[in-house]
């Protein structure tokens, strides 16, 4: 169970409830950002409780509140789908891909059915993608494999 009572709770709710998720970050220094960072850390909280170890594998709980649990089977988070869109100032994203194969997204991967995992180069300025047609394509792609598939 998590300590800290703040909006996650409320947030794997939502998440154990919808059936698709799009993680947007921007990478700073070839990683993702601090937020999107911690949201992933905090999704850890799906494995560990002090009650996780009642149940069977395949079974998570989730922690509605601090005084009531709700057990999960772990199919249903597989069903959900996340796509991963990620940001970058630097035009080469090298550096990024190889991050992204040491494991960025492992929690992901045990958790939900990942899709895409998509890099979009050279946004140096606030709100610059909206004016990029291949880049503005590639989210309309990321969007309808999750529809789609």
């Amino acid at each position: 169970m998590c300590i800290l009572d703040d909006d996650m709770q409320d947030i794997k709710r939502k998440i154990t409830d919808c059936d698709a998720i799009i993680l947007v970050a921007p990478i700073y220094f070839s990683q993702i950002n601090a937020q999107a960072t911690v949201f992933i850390n905090r999704l850890y909280s799906f494995f560990q409780t002090e009650y996780v170890q009642k149940y069977e594998n395949g079974y998570v709980v989730s922690v509605n509140d601090f005084n009531d649990f709700e057990i999960i089977n772990s199919d249903k988070l597989k069903n959900i789908k996340i796509s991963i869109i990620l940001t970058q100032g630097e035009k080469d994203t090298t550096d990024t891909e190889k991050y992204i194969e040491s494991g960025l997204f492992n929690q992901l991967n045990l958790l939900f059915d990942v899709k895409d995992v998509e890099i979009l180069p050279d946004n140096n300025e606030p709100g610059i993608v909206k004016d990029k047609k291949d880049q503005i394509e590639v989210i309309e792609k990321v969007a309808k494999n999750l529809i789609t598939q």
